[in-house]
């Protein structure tokens, strides 16, 4: 009997481990693969997402790198309207990577979120129908929650999905700050 449960025992181990070696095998070869599919699928959602809901006056776009940051430039008539750029925020969920649109104004011209681990009822539905309605056409200092700045604030709060709703915002607001997007304006003409 005890012999028994040792032959089970080492025979499970060596399954455990040829599995196991055969796993991690299998994850480091496919994993570049998958790391670029999701790098490709995001510059996709980007290309068609700024086209249709970002800038949606422009008839060209062009994929640039100023400063060392990477850009997509929107064009009407061959003139530069804008830059669309990605940024990180900082949910409920864990990171938002969030692509927006800003004009020569100064004004965000819309977002879509490329990839997000929000809750779906939630934080999921803020992304998908609350904020892309409120988020479009606002100048960046009137860019906050009413909640934050009566006076200034143009977004209403989605219920439930607060932080979700200021990490979107934060990481635009960051991102904004971090760049100097009418020179990368003035420099993509």
């Amino acid at each position: 009997m005890l012999k028994n449960i040792i032959t089970f025992g080492i025979c499970l181990g060596l399954i455990c481990a040829v599995s196991g070696g055969t796993l991690s095998f299998v994850y480091k070869y496919t994993m570049p693969k998958i790391m670029e599919n999701e790098r490709l699928e995001k510059e996709r959602l980007i290309k068609e997402k700024g086209a249709k809901e970002i800038f949606p006056n422009a008839d060209k776009f062009e994929d640039r790198k100023i400063d060392n940051k990477e850009f997509q430039i929107e064009y009407k008539n061959g003139k530069a309207i804008g830059l669309v750029v990605k940024t990180i925020g900082s949910g409920f969920g864990g990171e938002i990577e969030i692509a927006y649109g800003i004009n020569y104004q100064g004004v965000i011209t819309g977002f879509t979120v490329l990839s997000h681990n929000e809750t779906p009822t939630i934080g999921g539905k803020a992304i998908r129908e609350d904020l892309p309605k409120q988020i479009k056409d606002i100048k960046i200092e009137n860019f906050y929650l009413q909640s934050e700045n009566p006076e200034k604030g143009k977004i209403d709060g989605v219920t439930g999905a607060t932080i979700t709703t200021l990490g979107i915002l934060n990481g635009i607001r960051d991102s904004i700050n971090e760049i100097n997007y009418k020179k990368l304006l003035e420099k993509a003409k």
